[in-house]
């Protein structure tokens, strides 16, 4: 009786498993559309938005995605690239749910000045339906001038889906021998930095 229950139950989550990676794969995508940045103040329909703005949202082995926000600009500058690894996906009514993930720290260069700063997907307002992305980014300023506190950066984006990221394309035309490293372009590089393909599979390396 023990030995049903237990297949039972390893039947079960495997079921589950494929679910689940299927939901990042619906998931995955490149999405282009509107980001709104604002300082402190959370946005609202006075806060102007940059058009023309790109997020991809990987789909990861382990029944999460990763989401990336590359050459993040703010106060006119370009800070560098937001990844999110590991954020867990669920499917409710056709639309996917994105749920708790942990804060990232990034290290950022305004100008001459570095800039300290944590940031994570907002789960209670983030989704994506019918082929668009509603996401929310908790950035905090940890090492802002002049303050003690960490200050908020609100970051909005919505937009629709435009393509595939091609991930499993890549992955799939790797083979054996040597180290083989590509960026999310499909392009070949000698040195992996952040999120990149390595040898077939999705790696961030810092």
């Amino acid at each position: 009786m023990k030995k049903i229950l237990l297949t039972l139950v390893v039947t079960l989550f495997s079921v589950n498993s494929i679910f689940a990676q299927d939901i990042a794969k619906k998931a995955d995508g490149i999405y282009n559309g509107k980001l709104w940045i604002s300082l402190m103040e959370e946005i609202d329909d006075e806060t102007e938005a940059l058009e023309e703005q790109e997020i991809k949202v990987f789909p990861n082995e382990d029944n999460t995605v990763t989401f990336a926000l590359y050459n993040f600009s703010f106060l006119g500058s370009v800070l560098g690239d937001i990844v999110l690894p590991n954020i867990p996906v669920t499917e409710k009514d056709g639309k996917i749910l994105f749920g708790e993930n942990e804060m990232q720290s990034f290290h950022f260069m305004l100008g001459t000045e570095p800039i300290e700063a944590t940031a994570k997907l907002n789960s209670k307002s983030s989704y994506i339906e019918g082929g668009r992305l509603y996401a929310d980014i908790d950035v905090l300023w940890t090492n802002m001038p002049g303050s003690d506190e960490a200050a908020p950066i609100f970051v909005r984006f919505d937009g629709n889906k435009t393509a595939a990221t091609g991930i499993a394309n890549i992955a799939a035309g790797q083979t054996g021998g040597s180290e083989s490293i590509y960026n999310l372009s499909g392009v070949r590089i000698g040195v992996a930095k952040g999120l990149c393909i390595k040898n077939g599979k999705k790696v961030f390396v810092k």
